[in-house]
């Protein structure tokens, strides 16, 4: 899936927004909130601008994208 990054907020927010080889426009938010006791919580939204034809071609890689990208950042904050 091609990513860039359209703006951030230290240590609370993420923006990425579909590149140019993107079949799709799409943007990602990702949430970050401070749980006070060395932990965060992270929130991914994604908005997809899809016909309903792309919608139903699209639905499961974009979970699967998701899934992995939340399984990843467990793994990468576990280390820590």
């Amino acid at each position: 899936m091609d990513l860039k990054i359209a703006g951030k907020i230290p240590y609370s927010k993420l923006i990425y927004v579909s590149g140019e080889k993107a079949p799709f426009d799409f943007s990602m938010h990702a949430l970050i909130t401070d749980n006070g006791d060395r932990t965060s919580t992270v929130q991914l939204h994604m908005q997809a601008e899809l016909n309903p034809m792309m919608s139903i071609l699209v639905k499961r890689p974009l979970e699967s994208f998701v899934n992995s990208l939340a399984i990843k950042l467990r793994e990468t904050m576990d280390k820590k």
